[in-house]
């Protein structure tokens, strides 16, 4: 039973555009809360970057795989500066355009650091796949889209130390 009919295209599309406006203040990177938000995600991304640095230090091959919905994965990728999931817009009108979270999060969303490193070198390469494609983190590099691993975990240890205290408002 569909009830589309019932609805104009304009109609649907407003139905679209305050649940997408509602999931980008309360998970996501907004201007108004997303200090909140992303705080959510500090302890994950603090955990990649630990699991990160202790695969490299042994040097042995290393997966980790985490599995969590939506409202887990839209302040991770928000926090993380993956390219068109951290975008603040502050006037309500114009999220929906810059926006969306069916883009931020589609269906089996996933997010992927691929580590490189030449035998006997110290120099770590990373490269992150988002829903298996290239993307690009706010880290400058002159080897874009693969960063050195040491620029990409000092950038995230700002990111977590710098965010605002979610408990002030």
């Amino acid at each position: 039973c569909s009830f589309y009919d019932l609805f104009t295209p304009d109609e649907l599309y407003a139905f679209y555009a305050v649940r997408n406006y509602q999931m980008y203040l309360e998970e996501g990177p907004s201007a108004e809360f997303g200090h909140r938000a992303l705080s959510d995600a500090v302890p994950l991304l603090r955990n990649f970057v630990a699991e990160a640095d202790e695969a490299i230090a042994t040097g042995a091959l290393s997966a980790s795989l985490r599995y969590g919905h939506d409202v887990n994965v839209i302040p991770l990728v928000g926090l993380m500066g993956i390219e068109g999931c951290d975008t603040r817009e502050s006037d309500y009108r114009k999220v929906d355009q810059a926006w969306s979270c069916w883009r931020v999060t589609p269906m089996a969303t996933n997010i992927q650091l691929v580590f490189y490193r030449k035998k006997a070198a110290d120099d770590v390469l990373v490269k992150f796949l988002y829903n298996e494609r290239e993307v690009r983190i706010p880290v400058a590099s002159d080897l874009a889209p693969y960063y050195r691993w040491n620029d990409v975990r000092d950038f995230y240890r700002n990111v977590m130390e710098n965010l605002p205290d979610p408990a002030a408002k």
